[in-house]
């Protein structure tokens, strides 16, 4: 389905990996554990909000925010 409107859009990707996949150009990156159980500890762990913009949902994405702008630049 197309959207008609002039209205803003928002765009999301979500890749799902592999627990054995690893980041190999630093070690910033962090994930969510959508099932099984994760031995690796490639990843940070990200924790998913209870609330929306709850005070530690808002830490966390100016966190998240510091380490993207570490990665991929200002």
């Amino acid at each position: 389905m197309s959207c008609l409107n002039d209205d803003r859009r928002i765009g999301l990707k979500i890749p799902y990996l592999a627990t054995h996949v690893k980041q190999t150009r630093h070690e910033l990156d962090t994930a969510v554990l959508a099932r099984s159980v994760y031995r690796y500890r490639y990843f940070g762990i990200d924790v998913a909000a209870k609330t929306g913009l709850s005070p530690e949902a808002v830490a966390a994405t100016v966190a998240l925010e510091e380490k993207y702008r570490a990665i991929a630049g200002s």
